[in-house]
């Protein structure tokens, strides 16, 4: 949740025009997104737990934008033609880079991640890919050779037995 929400409070606000990702704030339920306001607005809260959650995502968010941010710069500048993301969790490369819209786009992760981030993406009018796969992968097995050979492009979702 803390990544979810540093992506959110950084969106247009710690590096604008450098770092942008509005499906982020999407991907949070209501009581997620008091502190990205605050954030946002560069007004701490009163009282400890409080402020320690606005700190938390103020940080979180400032990490996010040079992390994501490199990310982005680096496949925006030389779109690939395939991009695998391992323990993709809720990334959302492929719905707000349209630098993308040539790339095979496969995430790879946990079986309850795609399910997470359904309700999300899937208001999204646009997205920005040429094919996309969410691959299910049961990280514990050591094995997951081929894995992606068995959910080629453009497969809605695959499933991938443990």
């Amino acid at each position: 949740m803390l990544i979810r929400q540093g992506r959110a409070a950084a969106d247009a606000s710690v590096a604008a025009g450098r770092f942008s990702d509005p499906v982020a704030m999407q991907l949070l339920r209501a009581e997620e997104r008091t502190p990205i306001d605050a954030v946002r607005a560069g007004v701490p809260p009163q009282g400890r737990p409080a402020r320690t959650g606005y700190e938390s995502v103020r940080a979180c968010a400032e990490v996010m934008v040079a992390r994501t941010g490199a990310i982005d710069e680096a496949l925006c500048a030389c779109p690939p033609r395939q991009l695998l993301i391992l323990g993709a969790g809720l990334d959302s490369r492929a719905w707000r880079l349209p630098q993308l819209a040539r790339t095979d786009v496969w995430e790879a992760d946990h079986p309850a991640c795609p399910e997470g981030r359904r309700p999300a993406f899937s208001s999204r009018s646009h997205a920005h890919y040429n094919h996309y796969a969410a691959v299910v992968v049961n990280m514990n097995v050591r094995c997951t050779r081929n894995r992606y050979r068995e959910s080629p492009c453009p497969t809605a979702s695959a499933v991938v037995p443990p």
